[in-house]
């Protein structure tokens, strides 16, 4: 779900790949280095769409989260 995300994102179909990305971090919960990574990822796909309130939001949540993995 992830990598169709990224595909999404590519063509340029923000919602889209938003979506999928939001489905892949909850589908990610009991995988704790996959659920870091996960919200990496978003950090990323907000950064490029000009969001920085959420990047820096999942950024620090990756990071923290990626003390613990």
């Amino acid at each position: 779900i992830e990598n169709l995300g990224f595909l999404f994102e590519m063509k340029g179909r923000f919602k889209e790949a938003e979506a999928l990305y939001k489905r892949a971090l909850d589908l990610s919960q009991r995988q704790p280095a996959r659920h870091c990574q996960i919200k990496y990822q978003l950090a990323e796909f907000y950064r490029s769409g000009q969001q920085a309130d959420l990047s820096a939001k999942f950024q620090a949540e990756a990071e923290n989260e990626a003390k613990r993995c």
